[in-house]
């Protein structure tokens, strides 16, 4: 979100992030930057609740079919679960959203400015799988539908209701400088996703490949050298778009031959290059300074509320 390559988290609509088993406060705020792809009913934040009393079994922040934020609770009501805002989120275009809830009313902003309100009935507290990114089931894994598509950044969860004003100050503190000079931006759906653009194509491939279908293997080749082309455009490093040449090479070399020799000469050089960016990922991580030395993460404290 602030220009830094690969600082916040993509989602594909087939991701997640698994935050445990967690008990949710029965008071609370949440707030996170939010980049939708797509204007759909897509999950934010899950955690589902245990309670076998319970109506709407999870807690969670999400947007509805049409794109808008919705809060839900899981309390015994029918009526008294949620609230909405009434516009959608932009796709494309950092948002940040908050949610509080003090017991008794519910509210939603978006950048800072209230965007909706109303009365929502109490809940208890229970043990239950929490996830980013998705639903989770009674099992703890993740649901199918609504997964999210887009981006997200620096999720906070605070025991008690922000009041309106400390939401103001939370979505203006997280503004951010231009990025320096030479740093990947962050102006376009997938300009620092190369690694997830792979990491998708591969996917693709696999599928393809069994099917055993000559024309569509012939198309999935296609489209994903298309879509690795767009991605290394958007690469300042010129060993990646290197790399990903000689990957395009190989999937127009005979293309749409499903003879075992092809399919592994070309899923070999796409494992190569998922291989090689996560490989440049981890030396990058490593490089760079701790922001916080000696900080503990397990607990923090920001303008009156205490970090989940």
């Amino acid at each position: 979100r602030d220009g830094v390559p690969r600082a916040a988290l993509a989602f594909a609509g087939k991701d997640h992030v698994d935050l445990g088993v967690r008990t949710e406060p029965e008071r609370f705020s949440l707030a996170v930057w939010v980049r939708p792809s797509k204007s759909r009913a897509m999950v934010i934040f899950s955690k589902l609740s245990t309670r076998a009393e319970t109506r709407d079994r999870w807690l969670e922040l999400r947007t509805d079919p049409f794109g808008r934020v919705v809060l839900e609770v899981p309390n015994d009501s029918a009526f008294e679960n949620s609230v909405s805002a009434p516009e959608r989120l932009a796709p494309n275009r950092w948002t940040h959203v908050a949610a509080t809830f003090d017991g008794d009313r519910a509210a939603l902003y978006l950048d800072g400015a209230l965007a909706g309100e109303a009365r929502v009935a109490p809940f208890e507290a229970s043990r239950g799988p929490a996830f980013l990114g998705a639903r989770p089931d009674p099992q703890g894994r993740r649901a199918r539908q609504a997964a999210f598509e887009g981006r997200l950044d620096d999720l906070r969860i605070f025991r008690g209701a922000l009041s309106p004003e400390e939401v103001v100050a939370l979505a203006r503190a997280e503004e951010r400088p231009p990025a320096p000079p030479g740093r990947g931006g962050d102006d376009d759906v997938d300009g620092n996703v190369l690694l997830l653009r792979v990491d998708r194509a591969l996917a693709r491939y696999d599928a393809a490949c069994v099917a055993g279908d000559a024309q569509r293997l012939a198309r999935t080749e296609e489209r994903i050298a298309a879509d690795l082309e767009d991605g290394a455009r958007a690469s300042r490093d010129r060993e990646v778009v290197e790399r990903v040449r000689y990957v395009v090479r190989e999937l127009e070399g005979g293309r749409g031959q499903l003879d075992p020799m092809s399919l592994d000469r070309k899923r070999g050089a796409l494992h190569a290059l998922s291989e090689a960016l996560w490989n440049d990922l981890a030396r990058d991580m490593d490089e760079q300074p701790r922001p916080y030395p000696g900080a503990d993460p397990r607990r923090d404290r920001d303008r009156g509320g205490d970090r989940w």
